[in-house]
């Protein structure tokens, strides 16, 4: 069973750090996104379970407490576990300041305390 909250948040026009959207999904077995190009920066959080992101840069295998990072104009698929389907948070930006997210790398390892505070600031808590 597929749960999904999902938010858009209005252009206030900010030009430095512009937040797009905010959800949450609990994926069904092999649920699957993409091919998909962006054309801002999002990142998901998995929350619980595992899958597979695909960039340019190659497949990984990501579990609860990594986050993968989806860059403006690349084409990427993700792809929930088939026994170990993955739970995650995802919050999408843009402006000039988002390219500083470009050196959290592809997949990245985030404290349980930052998922925490990013489910209560968006009200997914």
């Amino acid at each position: 069973m597929i749960r999904s909250e999902h938010i858009f948040i209005a252009d206030r026009g900010y030009s430095e750090l512009c937040p797009k959207n905010f959800g949450k999904e609990s994926c069904a077995p092999c649920h699957r996104f993409g091919p998909s190009v962006r054309n801002y920066l999002l990142i998901h959080f998995v929350k619980s379970g595992t899958g597979t992101f695909e960039c340019p840069r190659g497949k990984y295998s990501v579990r609860a407490g990594e986050a993968f990072v989806i860059y403006p104009g690349e084409i990427t698929v993700y792809e929930a576990d088939s026994k170990n389907p993955w739970e995650y948070l995802w919050i999408g930006f843009s402006g000039s300041l988002a390219d500083r997210f470009c050196t959290l790398g592809d997949v990245f390892i985030y404290t349980p305390d930052t998922l925490h505070s990013l489910e209560y600031a968006i009200g997914l808590e």
